[in-house]
């Protein structure tokens, strides 16, 4: 099962989908019931490689099987997450994201979930919905408190305010710049333990 999975993400590498998922599926198949983990992992890529494939019957059959076998609330929230972007139409889509968001457990899936709904509510025309969302997200980014995601929580309150005719957070986007410089010092400060720690 793991030298099929491996398989499946080479191919998926070098672009192609539809071959990585059936290597994936079967990967899956074979994967013993006592690896619930390797085999949640499996199916959330099968699924995922179907979808990129533009197969999405068979991608909507998996993700409603995982959603039957999902052990968790957030396991369950991310398969609604996955439905939700090929819908049958934009109620659909609202409807799944609106389960992910009752079924989220976790600051972090929840906060994933409401980044995710900015986005359909903004482009839905609904842009006061956006917002509403938007904020709530940064809300539990802050939470969270991860430069990463806390700079992209603070920028799109700022757009989508904005967008709202609310005027520019100039604060908020301070922040986020000051984040995102904290993150590349982190990552020259890692780079630079890297080379000594080569080096020595």
């Amino acid at each position: 099962a793991a030298a099929l999975e491996e398989a499946a993400q080479r191919t998926h590498w070098r672009g192609a989908p539809e071959a990585a998922a059936s290597l994936i599926e079967q990967s899956w198949s074979s994967t013993p019931a006592a690896e619930a983990d390797s085999a949640w992992r499996r199916g959330i890529l099968a699924t995922e490689y179907h979808l990129q494939s533009g197969d999405t019957e068979r991608f909507r059959v998996l993700a409603e099987g995982l959603l039957a076998a999902a052990r968790t609330g957030d396991e369950r929230s991310l398969v609604c997450v996955m439905l939700s972007i090929a819908p049958d139409g934009p109620e659909t889509e609202r409807f799944w994201l609106d389960r992910a968001l009752s079924e989220a457990e976790s600051t972090r899936q929840r906060q994933s979930v409401e980044s995710d709904y900015v986005t359909v509510a903004t482009i839905g025309g609904d842009l006061a919905e956006g917002v509403r969302h938007a904020r709530e997200a940064l809300r539990l980014a802050e939470e969270l408190d991860e430069p990463a995601t806390l700079a992209d929580a603070l920028g799109a309150v700022a757009r989508h305010e904005q967008l709202l005719g609310l005027g520019l957070r100039r604060d908020l986007l301070d922040r986020a710049d000051a984040l995102h410089e904290l993150r590349q010092t982190d990552r020259l400060e890692e780079m630079v333990g890297l080379v000594r720690t080569t080096i020595t």
